[in-house]
C-alpha cells in the first residue's frame, strides 16, 4: 500500500508539473479579460455554496452588468432551463483545454476549496477564496490529532493549503471567531496574508435570510416532498479515516431507520443530506420516509424546508443557526473524532442543541423537541451573536464590493 501511495503522489505531482507549464504557456499568449469572472465550487462538482451566490449577485445586479462568467463544472450540464444557462455565462469542463484557457484570461477567480495547483496567478489576476463554511472541528494545519486522512497524509494537506493560500488575494468571513481559527489554519500569517480576510458576512447565508414561503413551497414540490409532514434533515460530515483503497471513503449510517420510522412516520419524514465523498457510496432505499437527496447542489434548500436539523461536526449548524430551529447533535462517535480524527474549535458544550451519542438519546430529544426548541432558543440566540452577527442577507454585495476594490 506505500509503494501505491508513492507512486500515485509521484504521479500526481509530475502531472501538476506539467500543467503548470502549460498553464504558463497560455498566459503568456493569451489577454487577460478584466470584465471576466471564474467560478467553482467543490473543484466543479456544483455550482453551489457561497460561489453560487456571489455569482447570482453578479449576474441579477444591474450594477454588474457588464462582466461575464466562466463556471467549471465535471459535468456540464445539458438542461439549459437551469439558470446558468444565459448570454453571459460559459460552462466549461473541469480541467479541459478550455477550462485551462478561459481561467488564464479571467480577471477574477473564485472558489471555495483548495484550487487546482497548477494555476499559476498572473499579475493582476485577483483570487478570492470564500471557503465553505464556520469550521467546528480542525482543518489544516491546525490538525494535530494523531489520526489521519487516509488519502492525503497531514503533511501533504498542510503542503496543498500552502500553495492555495500563497495565492490568495481575499477571503471573506462571517465573524471573528472564523477569522481567527480560518487564519491559523492556512498558516496566513506565515505568508504575511492575514490581512487579506475582510469579515463581510457569508454570501451563502443570505437566502437563508432572505427567503420566503414560496420558496418553502416550491423546493418541496420539486423535490416531490409530501407538504403534510414536517422534516427533519439529518446532515453528518464526513469521516476521512473511512477509507480503503478498493472501497474509497465509505461510511456507515449509525441512524436506527427502523426504529425512527416506527417512533415517528405519522408526523416526520427524514431528509438525508450526506457528504458528496460518501454519498456514492451509501446504498439508500427512499420510500414514503426516507428521501435521499444527498446528490442535489444547494443544501441552503434543505435548510428552509427542515423543521429539524440532525448533525455531528459539520459547518451545517452554523447556517442552520439562522433559522433559529431546533437542532439535535448525534455524535455518536464523539471521543474518537476528538482525540484522533480532527479535534474542534470550540467546546461542543456551547453548541446550541442537545448533544446525543445514542439512539435511544437521538429518539428521546426527537419526541421532546418542543422542548428542546423552548431549551435552546435563547442560547441559538446568543450562538448567532457570536457566530453570524454580520448576517443581513446582503453579504454576497459586501463580499463583490471588497473584491472588485482588491488590487
Amino acid at each position: 500500500m506505500k509503494i501505491k501511495f508513492l507512486f500515485r503522489h509521484a504521479n500526481n505531482l509530475f502531472k501538476r508539473i506539467k500543467q503548470k507549464r502549460d498553464y504558463i504557456k497560455l498566459c503568456n499568449r493569451l489577454p487577460l479579460d478584466s470584465n471576466l469572472i471564474f467560478i467553482e465550487s467543490f473543484q466543479g462538482r456544483n455550482l453551489s455554496d457561497n460561489p453560487k451566490a456571489i455569482y447570482l449577485e453578479l449576474l441579477n445586479n444591474n450594477k454588474y452588468k457588464n462582466f461575464n462568467f466562466i463556471i467549471s463544472m465535471k459535468d456540464v450540464p445539458k438542461n439549459s432551463n437551469d439558470f446558468y444557462f444565459n448570454d453571459r455565462t460559459i460552462i466549461v469542463e473541469s480541467k479541459s483545454n478550455q477550462y485551462y484557457e478561459k481561467l488564464a484570461q479571467s480577471k477574477y477567480v473564485i472558489a471555495n476549496s483548495v484550487f487546482d495547483l497548477s494555476f499559476k496567478k498572473r499579475d493582476n489576476q485577483i483570487y478570492l477564496q470564500t471557503w465553505h463554511g464556520t469550521p467546528l472541528k480542525k482543518l489544516g494545519w491546525d490538525l494535530n490529532t494523531k489520526g489521519s486522512n487516509q488519502v492525503n497524509k497531514p503533511w501533504q494537506i498542510r503542503e496543498m493549503y500552502k500553495q492555495d493560500a500563497k495565492r490568495y488575494d481575499l477571503m471573506c468571513s462571517p465573524s471573528k471567531f472564523y477569522t481567527k481559527h480560518i487564519t491559523s489554519a492556512f498558516a496566513l500569517e506565515k505568508w504575511h496574508k492575514e490581512a487579506i480576510v475582510k469579515e463581510t458576512g457569508y454570501p451563502r447565508a443570505d437566502f437563508l435570510i432572505n427567503h420566503t414561503d414560496t420558496n418553502v413551497k416550491e423546493i418541496k414540490e420539486k423535490y416531490k416532498l409530501p407538504s403534510d409532514k414536517k422534516i427533519i434533515l439529518y446532515a453528518p460530515t464526513w469521516r476521512e479515516d473511512n477509507y480503503s483503497m478498493n472501497k474509497g471513503y465509505h461510511y456507515d449510517i449509525e441512524l436506527d431507520f427502523e426504529r425512527l420510522r416506527k417512533e415517528f412516520s405519522d408526523e416526520y419524514i427524514i431528509v438525508l443530506k450526506i457528504h458528496y465523498l460518501i454519498s456514492d457510496y451509501l446504498k439508500i432505499n427512499n420510500d414514503e420516509f426516507i428521501y435521499d437527496l444527498s446528490s442535489i447542489n444547494d443544501i441552503s434548500e434543505l435548510y428552509i424546508i427542515s423543521d429539524i436539523l440532525i448533525t455531528d461536526y459539520s459547518s451545517a449548524l452554523f447556517d442552520f443557526a439562522l433559522l433559529k430551529r431546533p437542532m439535535i447533535f448525534y455524535m455518536y462517535d464523539f471521543d474518537k473524532y476528538k482525540n484522533e480524527t480532527r479535534g474542534f474549535y470550540l467546546d461542543v458544550e456551547t453548541l446550541p442543541g442537545p448533544i446525543t451519542k445514542t439512539n435511544d438519546e437521538l429518539v428521546y430529544q426527537i419526541k421532546n423537541i418542543d422542548d428542546v426548541d423552548i431549551k435552546y432558543q435563547s442560547k441559538i440566540i446568543d450562538f448567532n451573536k457570536i457566530y453570524n452577527y454580520l448576517e443581513d442577507g446582503k453579504s454576497s454585495e459586501r463580499v463583490i464590493e471588497e473584491l472588485l476594490k482588491t488590487v
